[in-house]
């Protein structure tokens, strides 16, 4: 299988399966013997068509193009189980000379299968050969990794674990990601050739899982053989020039909870180590399967600078128009649509139903449900499927209108939380998705968890009977070019620096502001813009302000698809031309000149922080903690 291309598709493969046929040699269908039920042994084709027994030329693997995408390519092979013999393989092979030319489409052949007559429920598993069976279990476990060179994937080709499973073979079978994917970019700013032999993501819980196992008497995956360490060697030492950069792959499965950091360490040709803490791990709770996580580093001058970590929900390209021969994506009917009718985007149409299942039209992937609100009381609706949903409260109702949907779709009502990228109501509570009507989404939560430097004591008895959850940052710029007020220094604010301040302290700095005589929008502009920005807060949370250096830039960094996420809801970038400097509460001194510190903000482009003079003009976006 190649993961290749440059656009991301489903996480999985949908071939669809026809009638066995044999396109070289026609043999007239014979009277069945009285073998129990079943057919006799014949060859049986998915998507039509029968293979040459060619000898495999080579799986997929991670194209390092784009370092996700996916597809079947030459030798491609997938073990195929009946339910009513789990011992018994059937190993389909592709026909190499069938593989379209998108490589998203392929005639696979089993040469001699046994289809019964009855139950038709089955299991398949890729990469052929790789998955074990034992006592109603079947069972995977990722191979040691080794790349052989800079930005090469085929060390993946044996480690990348698909499974399906279905009721009916004359169905389709979709294959779905059991591992998630890593890739790790190191750019190499500085005078010296990095040479790498080998680099791991160190971690205090056992969070890289390595084994995947499916129990066949209940239907369910389980994940083990988790540990603290993911390992990549690579087998000749990579020497990464001057300007240049290198790109390293690997793959784990579920383990425990990530936590709040984790660490990179690359071992140099020498067996000399450099090694740089991640502060952003908090975005990832686990490593979940079928996702695809990004770590960007910088090396400059024998040091290593964690950069970013962007996380998506598929690791394969987006779904192209007519590419997915079946006519439907399910709709899992889960405890969370319990008695609930769904309907297309029209409000009056109700889709088709199969079983507890909903079926969604590939040429209209949209459609919507209402609920009762109190059906939310301390919960949230949750989804890891690749769509567009909107989110509207009226009446004590709340719809959810999904359009643009890629893939097969299911809705979890999970215990109410906060994560960063989750959206932050009017009402004060946080949701997957933006919400509408009567509550309106207000904020983009950036931070989970109180800050450095921060006491909810400092918060005037707003969280006295409650912690703080996090930190949320408006929709919508507060003001346009302001100053951030007089030149001189105010006592009351501790200094900082644009660097090296780590401090959640921007709400106790706009205290001290507000506090001073004569505040307002002549004399302050840049916190009194912040302060009042023209959308109400909840009464449970701190109220508009402005933010200080490391809140700003975490907001930034922490969203990598930020831009997304406030459009989605109705707001907007920041600035204008994406090219702007944002004003933060942090003072401090440079070489005895008072300054205040700002975030330079430029989309697809070097952000910095920085200092001016007060005197100067920024913009304004205000947060609040909840």
């Amino acid at each position: 299988m190649n993961l290749k291309g440059k656009k991301r598709i489903a996480p999985f493969a949908l071939l669809m399966l026809l009638g066995a046929s044999c396109a070289k040699n026609e043999v007239p269908e014979q009277p069945a013997p009285d073998n129990g039920g079943e057919k006799p042994s014949a060859a049986f084709t998915i998507n039509a068509g029968i293979s040459d027994s060619s000898e495999p030329k080579g799986r997929a693997t991670v194209d390092p193009q784009d370092g996700k995408s996916f597809k079947w390519q030459n030798g491609d092979k997938f073990d195929l189980y009946l339910s009513s013999d789990f011992s018994k393989k059937n190993v389909f092979t592709i026909d190499d000379a069938s593989i379209s030319t998108d490589g998203k489409s392929a005639k696979f052949t089993c040469t001699d299968f046994t289809k019964p007559e009855g139950d038709n429920a089955y299991l398949a598993f890729y990469p052929s050969e790789k998955f074990s069976y034992a006592d109603g279990t079947f069972s995977f476990t990722i191979p040691s990794l080794s790349q052989t060179e800079n930005n090469n994937t085929e060390h993946l080709k044996d480690a990348v674990a698909i499974m399906a499973s279905g009721d009916n073979i004359e169905n389709n079978i979709l294959f779905k990601h059991k591992t998630a994917l890593f890739r790790f970019g190191i750019a190499n700013n500085g005078a010296e050739t990095l040479n790498v032999k080998s680099v791991e993501l160190v971690s205090a819980a056992n969070c890289f899982g390595t084994t995947y196992s499916y129990k066949t008497s209940d239907k369910k995956d389980s994940f083990g053989g988790a540990t603290k360490t993911l390992v990549l060697n690579i087998v000749n030492p990579v020497p990464v020039n001057k300007s240049g950069d290198l790109k390293a792959y690997a793959l784990s499965m579920p383990g425990e909870s990530v936590g709040t950091k984790l660490t990179l360490v690359i071992t140099k040709s020498d067996d000399s180590e450099v090694s740089v803490d991640i502060p952003v791990a908090d975005k990832a709770s686990t490593f979940e399967a079928g996702k695809y996580y990004s770590f960007s580093f910088t090396y400059v001058n024998g040091a290593l600078n964690f950069e970013s970590l962007n996380v998506e929900d598929s690791w394969t390209e987006d779904k192209q128009e007519n590419e997915n021969p079946a006519a439907y994506y399910v709709l899992s009917g889960t405890d969370a649509l319990s008695g609930v009718t769904v309907y297309k985007n029209d409000g009056t149409t109700e889709l088709t139903k199969s079983g507890n299942d909903y079926l969604i039209p590939v040429g209209d992937p949209s459609f919507k449900f209402t609920i009762n609100e109190s059906t939310e009381d301390n919960k949230v609706m949750t989804s890891t499927s690749r769509m567009k949903v909107k989110r509207t409260v009226s009446d004590a109702n709340v719809t959810y209108e999904c359009s643009e949907v890629s893939s097969d779709v299911q809705f979890v009502l999970a215990d109410e939380k906060v994560e960063q990228g989750y959206y932050y109501n009017s009402d004060g509570k946080c949701t997957q998705f933006p919400t509408y009507g009567d509550v309106q989404t207000i904020a983009i939560v950036f931070k989970v968890g109180m800050g450095e430097g921060d006491s909810k004591e400092d918060y005037d008895g707003k969280f006295a009977d409650a912690e703080i959850k996090g930190y949320a940052i408006a929709l919508k710029d507060a003001s346009e070019l302001v100053q951030w007020g007089p030149q001189e220094k105010i006592d009351g604010l501790v200094n900082g620096t644009p660097w090296g301040d780590f401090r959640y302290n921007g709400f106790q700095n706009t205290n001290v502001v507000k506090s001073l005589e004569g505040f307002g929008q002549d004399t302050y502009p840049a916190f009194y813009n912040a302060v009042n920005y023209d959308v109400s807060a909840p009464d449970a949370s701190s109220g508009w302000y402005l933010p200080s250096i490391i809140q700003l830039h975490d907001a930034i960094v922490n969203l990598p698809n930020i831009e997304t996420l406030l459009n989605d809801a109705g707001g907007s970038y920041f600035g204008q031309d994406y090219d702007a400097r944002f004003w933060t509460s942090t003072q401090g001194e440079d070489n005895g000149t008072v300054k205040a510190c700002y975030r330079h903000i430029i989309k697809n482009g070097n952000n910095d922080k920085w200092w001016h003079e007060k005197t100067n003009n920024g913009y304004v976006r205000s947060i609040l903690t909840f």
